[in-house]
C-alpha cells in the first residue's frame, strides 16, 4: 500500500453507496478517510469491485467515478476520477426528507412501546395495590 498521497486525507465516518454494472450492483459502504482526491472505504461483505465504479457520499449530492488504487481486508482505497453525474436537489431534499420521516417513525414506534410498557406497570401496580388494600381491610376487622 502506497501512503503517498496528492492531498491530506481526514478521519471520518461517512456513509456511501458503491454501484457499478450500470447500476445493477449497489452496495452500502463506510467511508473512513477522506481526501478531495480519494478515500478509505470499509466494506461490509468481501465483494469484488470492479477497477472502475462509482460511489455516492451522503453527505455530497454528486455521483462520484472512482478506481480501486489498494485493497487490505475488507478495506479499499480508492481515487476520485471525476463526477459521473449530478444528483437533482430536488432528489438530495427527498432523501434528505425520508431520512428525517424514518428517524420520526422510529422514535414514534419507540415512544408506543415505552407507553405500552408504563401501561402494564400501572396495571400491575393497581392489582397489587387493590390487593394490599384487601388485606389490610381483612387485618383491620
Amino acid at each position: 500500500m502506497d501512503n503517498a498521497r496528492s492531498a491530506s486525507r481526514s478521519r471520518c465516518v461517512l456513509k456511501a453507496e458503491i454501484s457499478f454494472a450500470g447500476g445493477a450492483f449497489r452496495q452500502d459502504c463506510i467511508v473512513r478517510d477522506l481526501s478531495e482526491t480519494g478515500a478509505r472505504l470499509v466494506l461490509k461483505d468481501d465483494i469484488n469491485l470492479p477497477a472502475e465504479f462509482r460511489i455516492t457520499l451522503t453527505n455530497r449530492p454528486e455521483v462520484s467515478r472512482a478506481a480501486v488504487r489498494w485493497r487490505s481486508a475488507g478495506h479499499v482505497g480508492i481515487e476520485f476520477l471525476g463526477l459521473a453525474t449530478a444528483v437533482p436537489p430536488t432528489k438530495v431534499a427527498k432523501l434528505s426528507q425520508k431520512k428525517k420521516l424514518d428517524e420520526v417513525l422510529a422514535e414514534n414506534a419507540r415512544l408506543h412501546k415505552m407507553i405500552a410498557e408504563l401501561t402494564e406497570t400501572v396495571a400491575t401496580m393497581k392489582k397489587s395495590l387493590k390487593r394490599f388494600s384487601a388485606e389490610a381491610v381483612a387485618r383491620a376487622s
